[in-house]
């Protein structure tokens, strides 16, 4: 705790002791401003309102104090007085059980344990009885109402003490799912139906875990299994249909879908995946209907007016294309710009990137667009991520940070062999990609090299740290790491792609290509990509031609591609992205 906050802390005591409760409350939220999880401050202004205000404003101050420093008793104590005074007997009960396992043994709480009716509720194995209503309420108002870290820390907590309440379990499926952790996602969503076998939904959530790591085969028969437990289900016609087409199997995903909006006709999200499986057909007309279903159906759901803009923009429709793009949300806006530079209206194009530059500084397919455009028409680029991207690439290599890198390359490789492997992908041709889960519940191998990648990032960081653009001026506080494993076969290569979720990207080379062809398996960086119209041939690009260990690391923002190559050999690699967390 710093020195100031420390000093405003002990004014905030001194006022509410002398009885200045309107003073002590505005240093309170004075240094939450700053701090909002700051323990003793969030904890004495809950004790203030208790005695000015009334108890149920309190609690979300107690709970914040404990979240934040569960080992101070006094926390506690004021927590569970004030779950008493509100009636709450159940959750007070289980936040006393939760104190005695943390190891809080205040005669003040044995005092406040005796003010509660003994429990009727059987041992269900777990720390004591089932859990309250009031308990389930809070974890689904903090899920359903985006407070994705709370959720985890009160599932996380229900799952230890109630390893049986299936709820919890979900939940935690979901949030690790939305987070990206998808190891995770995997365990919770199995430990659901594992709970409840008969339970449709726990299998159509477990189904969309398994596809989003890959796992497509074990992702259906999930799918299959939550139809036949509940026939009627929508929601698993629905996701069935999106695991097929991304299969390629695009009639047996129509007809999935169509049976989903059989059961429910309002279904939107349906007509929406229906669009987009007719686009892929080239069968325009039925896509651009079944786009406008969607829409006409929920005239806010986003992503069906970007895929309807994106459908119109293939069609050559720009000016209804930016229309419909306008109402697509933040991902849309990139193609609003695509639009307008193909459309050669300028003036409009770069109005837009000064608007979003002050709005949003950080929006990387932006920043890439921009960068081009830019470029073409010997603008100086007016957004303010990474004007000059091609400039912020660093080569680094394993053997800087670990003496026995030779060894942990081949322990990895061996290790990423055996992962469930895609073949192909949006922009992997002729070979493998692995879900980006590269980093969940890592091996001693993986844990190492993870460790590298960060200190890489720290160097690329100290490297750059005088420049003036939001990539090194906004670099994010709290960061983490996603990867995925990538393994081309002959006649591989990855096609132009930047990274829209990252911020930071990078590849660590464990396999690479040695062809007398010195360019073949190389990565190539340009600012051209999205098949975006090329002004100016003079176009800069860079090359780099990898060696086994080297570690290469630029803005997501910037396109890249790997080179084919025509040896009868493989290349590998770990890709990742630093993001913000």
């Amino acid at each position: 705790m710093g020195l100031t906050t420390e000093q405003d802390l002990r004014r905030g005591v001194a006022a509410h002791k002398a009885g200045n409760f309107k003073e002590a409350e505005r240093i309170y939220r004075t240094i939450l401003e700053s701090q909002p999880r700051h323990p003793h401050a969030c904890h004495n202004l809950g004790m203030l309102i208790m005695t000015v205000k009334e108890v149920e404003s309190a609690l979300p101050f107690f709970k914040i104090a404990l979240e934040a420093d569960p080992t101070i008793q006094q926390f506690w104590i004021s927590y569970v007085d004030a779950l008493i005074k509100l009636k709450d007997i159940d959750t007070a009960k289980h936040a006393l059980a939760r104190a005695r396992k943390q190891g809080i043994k205040d005669p003040s709480l044995s005092s406040l344990e005796a003010q509660l009716p003994p429990s009727n509720t059987k041992d269900n194995g777990s720390m004591g009885g089932t859990l309250s209503q009031g308990v389930r309420d809070t974890l689904l108002h903090h899920y359903n109402s985006g407070q994705l870290k709370d959720a985890e820390r009160l599932a996380s907590q229900i799952t230890r003490d109630f390893p049986n309440d299936q709820l919890a379990w979900k939940i935690l499926g979901a949030v690790f799912g939305v987070t990206g952790r998808r190891s995770k996602a995997l365990h919770a969503n199995q430990k659901a139906v594992d709970i409840s076998p008969r339970d449709a939904t726990a299998h159509s959530n477990l189904g969309v875990t398994l596809k989003g790591l890959g796992r497509l085969e074990e992702a259906e028969k999930s799918y299959i299994q939550a139809i036949a437990l509940k026939p009627n289900s929508y929601e698993a016609h629905s996701n069935l249909g999106l695991l097929l087409q991304e299969r390629g199997r695009l009639t047996e995903a129509i007809a999935s879908y169509k049976r989903a909006i059989s059961l429910k006709s309002n279904f939107a999200e349906a007509h929406n995946y229906l669009g987009t499986a007719l686009k892929e057909l080239r069968r325009f007309d039925e896509a651009e209907a079944s786009y406008k279903t969607a829409i006409q159906l929920k005239p806010n759901l986003r992503f069906a007016h970007s895929n309807l803009g994106i459908l119109l923009q293939e069609l050559d429709r720009l000016e209804e294309a930016i229309r419909h793009y306008d109402l697509g949300g933040p991902s849309a806006v990139c193609k609003i710009l695509e639009c307008l530079y193909i459309n050669q209206n300028y003036p409009e194009l770069f109005h837009r990137i000064n608007s979003i530059s002050e709005l949003d500084p950080k929006n990387i397919s932006v920043a890439a667009v921009s960068a081009f455009v830019s470029n073409q028409l010997d603008r100086a680029d007016p957004y303010p991520f990474c004007a000059n991207p091609l400039g912020f690439i660093l080569n680094k290599s394993m053997h800087e940070y670990e003496q026995n890198g030779e060894a942990l390359i081949d322990n990895i490789i061996e290790e990423s062999d055996k992962r469930n492997l895609a073949w192909e992908s949006r922009t992997t041709k002729n070979g493998f990609q692995g879900p980006s889960d590269f980093f969940d519940n890592p091996s001693a191998s993986t844990a190492k090299l993870q460790e590298i990648v960060f200190k890489a990032v720290e160097d690329y960081y100290n490297y750059f740290r005088d420049e003036s653009n939001s990539l090194i001026k906004l670099w994010p506080k709290k960061k983490r790491v996603t990867g995925w494993y990538n393994r081309l076969l002959k006649d591989g290569y990855h096609t132009p792609h930047i990274h829209p979720g990252g911020w930071l990207s990078g590849v660590v080379y464990l396999k690479t290509v040695d062809s007398v062809h010195q360019d073949e398996g190389a990565i190539e960086f340009s600012l051209h990509g999205y098949d975006l119209p090329i002004i100016n041939e003079n176009l800069p690009r860079k090359l780099h031609r990898p060696k086994r260990g080297d570690i290469i690391l630029f803005p997501s923002s910037l396109f890249h591609r790997t080179i084919p190559f025509r040896e009868e050999t493989e290349r590998s690699v770990v890709a990742f992205d630093i993001k913000e967390d």
